[in-house]
């Protein structure tokens, strides 16, 4: 299985896959990582429309686990609705869902939508920049931890230990 880690808007490093990348390859052995990498704005729907387009482009026809952080969440959803391939699930961290109304979600042509797949989404409780509407509509299950957006991930190893946990307890229930 590929494991298509996708970025957040405005970012330019990998330092939140580090510990997710480690607990992810522990809970699905012999899986591969890949960070899918891409600079655009928050707002910017159609370059999160494109970002999708081209993951599924390149991934297309494997079978994939998604995993989003921040707009990243949103940019996976794009991406699971333009596969050949059905993915395993999309899973959405601290993603902004239905943020502000749905703003950015609903830039992106995603706010609401039904995913052909399931969807497993995450908030952290002690999040500043995404501070609700992490719980996609149709999520399959949402977590609620207790972390911030982005340096408990690199700072607390626990962390993404559970979030894999949690991402292979829902697979494997859904098989």
């Amino acid at each position: 299985m590929d494991i298509v880690a996708i970025i957040g808007a405005c970012m330019f490093d990998d330092h939140v896959w580090r510990n997710l990348q480690l607990a992810f390859q522990d809970k699905f052995p012999g899986s591969t990582f890949v960070i899918e990498r891409r600079f655009y704005g928050a707002l910017d729907g159609a370059a999160m429309n494109d970002f999708g387009c081209e993951i599924a482009r390149t991934h297309g026809s494997k079978k994939t686990l998604l995993v989003g952080h921040s707009n990243g969440g949103i940019v996976a959803c794009v991406t699971a609705l333009k596969m050949l391939t059905k993915p395993y699930a999309v899973v959405s961290l601290f993603s902004p869902h239905g943020y502000a109304g749905g703003i950015i979600a609903n830039a992106a042509g995603v706010y609401g939508v039904r995913l052909p797949v399931p969807i497993i989404s995450f908030q952290g409780m002690k999040d500043g920049i995404v501070r609700e509407g992490t719980e996609h509509p149709y999520s399959a299950r949402h977590v609620q931890l207790d972390c911030n957006h982005e340096t408990d991930i690199i700072d607390k190893p626990p962390i993404s230990r559970y979030i894999a946990q949690v991402v292979e307890e829902e697979l494997f229930r859904e098989a």
